[in-house]
């Protein structure tokens, strides 16, 4: 596989040929991964570009596998021990962001890339992805880790079941975009309470994705977040998120929904558009999430998905 004509500026770019769809879905992906291998067919690349990240264009959204500043992070926490005064690494945030390279690295970019394609094959997808044109810089998507434990709940920062705990980071207050969190499940590495066992159902992914997307593509919006709904959904932006991704899994033909911020499953009385919108409080919140959402307003436009309580707005 040859690959395409690169640009200088920024994370590495593929342009794709005019091919069928499905291998313009297979070259995104796979052929900048190549260029990632440290092989001798692409010494010349490595020369030029050093170690390269993936840009999942047209959207201003960068995967990267870097996890160094966990690993610096780990070892500063543990040198602490030995010597209280040892020095704290700097540039975590801007460690975070470089490119990397390595097996590990290669396989979580191609993971969620992967995911990223098989979002955009579904209308709902699509609508997510192109909310992320009006942010203000790129949108990065990366491993949780060791500096992440600090914002998640105690107990919670368990092995190898990160996807059970994505989320948008804030460990830097100065970002225009805070980068997503999340980790694709490894079933071997992973322990989980029976809880967690009935979350995991409801936690592929490419439903993640989505779900954090919402969040991420709106990196200012407050006002959702700061209307509590005193049950299973939080507030009305968890509320917002959690509907969009049951609209994004019933396009995908999905039977099971979910019914709130939690491991909770939707009643199966609720899982169509009429069904969800016969309970008075939560067509309440449906109408105004719609008046306040200019995503919600066009993902209303869908009205053959089973689920999609917008569309009766």
């Amino acid at each position: 596989m040859e690959p395409g004509p690169l640009h200088r500026s920024g994370p590495l770019r593929y342009q794709r040929p005019a091919r069928a769809q499905e291998d313009r879905e297979e070259m995104v992906c796979q052929t900048i991964l190549l260029h990632q291998y440290r092989s001798d067919k692409f010494a010349d690349l490595r020369e030029l570009w050093g170690d390269v990240m993936i840009r999942f264009e047209p959207f201003p959204i960068v995967i990267s596998g870097n996890n160094r500043d966990d690993l610096l992070y780990e070892w500063w926490l543990l040198e602490k021990q030995i010597d209280p005064d040892a020095q704290k690494p700097g540039n975590l945030n801007e460690i975070e962001r470089k490119p990397s390279v390595g097996p590990e690295a290669q396989k979580y970019e191609k993971a969620i890339c992967e995911a990223l394609l098989r979002v955009a094959k579904h209308k709902a997808g699509r609508q997510v992805l192109a909310a992320t044109f009006s942010l203000p810089a790129d949108l990065y998507i990366l491993p949780v880790g060791e500096r992440d434990k600090v914002m998640l709940p105690e107990g919670e920062f368990v092995g190898e079941c990160y996807s059970l705990i994505p989320h948008i980071s804030l460990t830097n207050r100065d970002d225009k975009v805070p980068p997503i969190k999340v980790t694709p499940e490894n079933p071997k590495g992973c322990r989980l309470s029976e809880t967690n066992k009935r979350l995991s159902k409801l936690d592929d992914l490419e439903s993640t994705l989505v779900h954090e997307m919402v969040h991420a593509a709106r990196p200012k919006a407050e006002y959702l977040k700061k209307i509590k709904t005193g049950d299973v959904w939080d507030d009305l932006e968890e509320f917002f998120s959690i509907i969009v991704e049951n609209i994004y899994r019933s396009e995908r033909r999905d039977l099971l929904l979910r019914g709130g911020h939690d491991s909770s499953v939707l009643p199966k009385e609720q899982t169509t558009s009429e069904g969800f919108m016969k309970d008075a409080t939560l067509r309440e919140r449906i109408k105004k999430v719609f008046k306040h959402e200019p995503l919600a307003q066009k993902l209303g436009r869908f009205k053959e998905i089973r689920f999609n309580p917008f569309s009766l707005v």
